[in-house]
């Protein structure tokens, strides 16, 4: 992406305050656009690319996202209320000050994801690529991660308390730096957790 004087990103494309409720893209693409407060409430996406794209104050309610991509795109005060992400990859993507009540993820690919200090409770996570995801300060309490990859994530200072993280690959995850009280996990991950508390496992 292009940045002018202070650092300020340049974009080539701007939509502003449109009204796309309920609309169906199927293909479309879009490349360092800025989408600023449109509504995209009960939008169905299917096979769309959003590429260095930054989405500010956008509604994204009950939204159906679907075999979509949004490579280095960066979210600032949006609204993923119940929306649903199935295969779809959000890598290298940045969140700040957005709200993500219901939120449900299957499959697809978010690493190298922002998502320190995020609010993640009660969120779900199924199947999904979670690579070098920043988690630090995360509020993940009662969120669901189950069959994921996180492999490497940063999870300093992190909440999963009560969360459910099972069959996921939490190697690179330091649980001293990770509230991980009442989490549900299976046997294999706590061999990995075990061991990075530098306990012996026998057996």
């Amino acid at each position: 992406m292009a940045i002018g004087r202070g650092g300020a990103p340049i974009f080539e494309h701007t939509i502003s305050g449109e009204d796309w409720y309920a609309r169906e893209l199927d293909g479309v693409t879009y490349e360092r656009t800025l989408f600023r407060g449109v509504d995209m409430t009960e939008v169905q996406l299917h096979g769309a690319t959003f590429a260095e794209c930054t989405f500010r104050d956008v509604k994204f309610n009950a939204a159906q996202l679907q075999d979509t991509a949004f490579i280095r795109c960066t979210f600032v005060g949006c609204n993923f209320f119940d929306t649903h992400f199935a295969d779809t990859k959000v890598m290298g993507g940045s969140f700040d000050e957005c709200e993500f009540a219901l939120l449900r993820v299957e499959g697809g690919d978010w690493s190298l994801c922002d998502l320190a200090s995020a609010d993640l409770s009660r969120a779900t996570f199924r199947g999904v690529r979670l690579r070098e995801v920043d988690f630090t300060r995360l509020r993940g309490a009662k969120s669901v991660f189950e069959g994921c990859d996180l492999s490497s994530a940063i999870t300093v200072g992190a909440d999963f308390a009560g969360a459910t993280l099972v069959g996921s690959i939490l190697d690179g995850i330091n649980p001293r730096e990770t509230s991980l009280r009442g989490t549900l996990i299976d046997a294999r991950q706590a061999v990995t957790i075990a061991e990075a508390m530098g306990a012996q496992v026998i057996g």
